[in-house]
């Protein structure tokens, strides 16, 4: 894509390399120090797979049957036989079809799961044989229609049936994942108790290609370590973390998903029971599938006409994509070598293109990149109102480079992604962007949403532009850097703890000395050479072309910031604040806000926006907090109000308590100073 090559930097800052090496150690010290960013884990193996506690003692490696399946052994004469044996099974089976029962139903399922359990490291194909078998039965106990108004929801049994179900099916698949059979398009038959059983696998809902599916691991041998919120829902199935296959987009395509990426699924056996089958042998079979479902499309699914909600965790899939170490670096990659970084930037989706949603893109920060927005993805992705109605975006970009060139870059990808996914311009959802920036990404999103005019070029130079003595090549890059209208698009812009009139004034040394760092690309210091002849005939700022970096763009002095401060905001765009406050105590004993420890109150505010807040919270972690996730949410509603119709009403009815608790944390900010 367009933005996936150097980016225009309008001035060669030379330092030396020598410079470079000798205070390389002390500025990456820093830059941990005030970010507060360290390799972190995400998730970590379990030694034991999770069990839920009413299962541990129940199904030890020589369990014992629960009291109620002891009393149907000793009602048919089968408490003499060994619980798990084969004798005893096959008797309750009889007993079964001679007179179905819910209570007979769940004595065959909890049989099996023990006898596949006390097996499964002895003779592993006769395991799978069990659960495949207490599958079944659990699968007529909860959807076989001659139970109907005989399920009671309140009987512990009830959900007894429903860990059996679930439990039976984990070890099948592990099975299948073992044996490398856990794939779209795969079938295998099985012997179990009813005779042959065919298995055949799908994706059900999802927008990935079937081919997309690489590998799948079980979320049960994951602990969430990374993460402070785990998004579940509760229901039958097995959640699993999908692995996508690298390459396996069109190339056009390919590059907006990152390498290694990992979704969540849910795997659900469904039995079917309409027709009879017979295989190649003539020999009687029963068929079932193994759906693949996508739980952030759904979280229920209709079986034998009854509703069914589906057991999902959406954030251990993604804390396992984002365990990888590659990933952590881009925060530093991003910063000190931009001439490297630019190589990987560009819009980026966890998800394939959804039609019908709404776009949000993310924009990170200075010495940040998406992985710093995850947090606040996953709470917001557990919420049915927007995972329904809106897919999110994220924009990766050097930040050691000016934001302006990311911000130029920013509307060539997306008006490329747009000719990409909708080139005939059919899709309305896109027309109804949202874009949300924190702190420097922040004013890269209200730059895509601003009427360039003139006013930016006339900071720096009073020539016209055609009349700058330089190359075709570098007045477009010029242009594209300094005239520029919105994206039309964007049709609503947040910022969060964004420095709208500058940052960093107070640490000039540190500004200096990080800038020294900044390894810009070699289009870049090509550019800055040609320019460097009539700079000082065509631009102001004695010789200078400024921007330099993005330290140099985020200065309070810098021109541009005070031009782009006062700009006017575009007509068709909403906009929203929200700023940050950091509680400090100072030396006196005194204490009071006077902002997030970079970006000061007066820098941070927008009394000209349609909204705005401020929470309490220092500038790395204002956009992970509770109280910006709830804004956000309430900002997202706001706009599905403007757009669909239904949820108007939805929109009336938000929780009056949430938003009571952050006008509260709001007042309370706002009315020390």
């Amino acid at each position: 894509m367009t933005s996936r090559r150097p980016c225009f930097i309008t001035r060669l800052h030379g330092a030396s390399r020598c410079l470079r090496t000798s205070v390389l150690s002390f500025c990456a010290l820093f830059v941990l120090l005030i970010n507060g960013c360290v390799s972190r884990k995400y998730v970590e193996v379990r030694d034991n797979w999770y069990q839920p506690a009413s299962l541990v003692e129940k199904f030890k490696p020589t369990p014992s049957p629960s009291e109620r399946t002891e009393l149907i052994l000793r009602s048919n004469d089968l408490e003499r036989l060994d619980a798990e044996s084969e004798d005893a099974i096959a008797g309750l089976v009889a007993v079964y079809e001679r007179e179905p029962s819910l209570e007979t139903a769940y004595a065959i399922a909890e049989l099996n799961h023990a006898a596949g359990r006390k097996l499964s490291m002895i003779d592993p194909e006769k395991s799978v044989e069990h659960h495949v078998s207490g599958l079944g039965y659990a699968y007529r106990y909860l959807f076989d229609a001659q139970f109907d108004g005989q399920r009671n929801s309140y009987d512990p049994q009830f959900r007894g049936i429903c860990d059996l179900y679930n439990h039976s099916l984990e070890a099948c698949l592990r099975t299948a994942q073992k044996y490398k059979l856990l794939k779209p398009g795969s079938s295998i038959e099985v012997n179990t108790c009813q005779g042959k059983t065919e298995f055949t696998c799908k994706t059900v809902g999802f927008d990935w290609d079937p081919g997309e599916f690489d590998e799948f691991k079980l979320v049960a041998d994951y602990r969430l370590v990374g993460l402070p919120n785990r998004h579940r829902t509760h229901g039958l199935g097995v959640p699993l973390i999908a692995i996508r296959k690298d390459g396996s987009e069109t190339a056009d395509r390919e590059q907006f998903y990152p390498r290694g990426l990992s979704f969540p699924v849910t795997a659900f056996l469904r039995w079917e029971r309409d027709s009879d089958y017979t295989n190649a042998s003539g020999e009687d079979i029963t068929k079932c599938v193994l759906e693949l479902h996508d739980p952030v499309a759904r979280n229920e699914i209709v079986v034998e006409g009854k509703t069914t909600p589906l057991e999902s965790d959406i954030s251990t899939p993604l804390a396992y994509f984002l365990n990888n170490p590659t990933l952590q670096k881009l925060d530093y990659y991003g910063f000190f070598r931009p001439d490297k970084a630019e190589q990987v930037s560009g819009l980026y989706m966890i998800q394939p293109y959804q039609p019908g949603k709404i776009p949000v893109l993310m924009v990170h920060g200075l010495l940040s990149s998406p992985m710093t927005w995850m947090e606040a993805l996953n709470d917001l992705r557990s919420m049915p109102e927007i995972r329904d109605r809106y897919q999110f975006w994220f924009y990766l970009y050097p930040t050691g480079g000016s934001f302006w060139e990311s911000a130029a870059d920013l509307r060539e990808e997306l008006a490329e992604t747009r000719n990409i996914f909708d080139p005939d311009h059919e899709q309305s959802e896109l027309e109804q962007m949202v874009v949300v920036g924190h702190s420097m990404g922040g004013l890269i999103a209200r730059l895509a949403s601003l009427n360039s005019g003139d006013r930016f070029w006339n900071t720096v130079s009073d020539t016209p532009l055609d009349e700058v003595d330089a190359s075709l090549a570098v007045k477009r890059e010029l242009a594209r850097a300094y005239f520029f209208k919105p994206v039309s698009e964007v049709r609503r812009v947040v910022t969060i703890a964004s420095p709208h009139r500058g940052s960093g004034e107070e640490t000039p040394i540190y500004r200096n000395l990080l800038r020294s760092l900044v390894m810009l690309p070699d289009r870049t210091t090509e550019v800055g050479r040609e320019l460097l002849a009539s700079e000082k005939r065509f631009f102001r700022n004695n010789g200078r072309v400024v921007p330099v970096t993005s330290l140099d763009a985020l200065a309070p002095t810098s021109p541009l910031i005070s031009v782009l401060a006062e700009a006017p905001n575009s007509r068709s765009v909403s906009y929203h604040n929200i700023f940050a406050v950091e509680r400090r105590k100072f030396s006196d004993g005194a204490s009071g806000p006077d902002g997030d420890g970079i970006v000061t109150i007066a820098s941070a505010k927008r009394d000209d926006f349609d909204s705005q807040i401020s929470i309490e919270a220092t500038h790395t972690t204002a956009h992970r907090h509770p109280l910006t996730i709830l804004e956000l949410r309430r900002i997202l509603l706001e706009h599905l109000g403007k757009v669909d119709s239904p949820y108007n009403i939805q929109l009336l009815k938000h929780d009056d308590r949430v938003r009571l608790k952050w006008q509260q944390a709001s007042e309370s900010a706002t009315n020390t100073f």
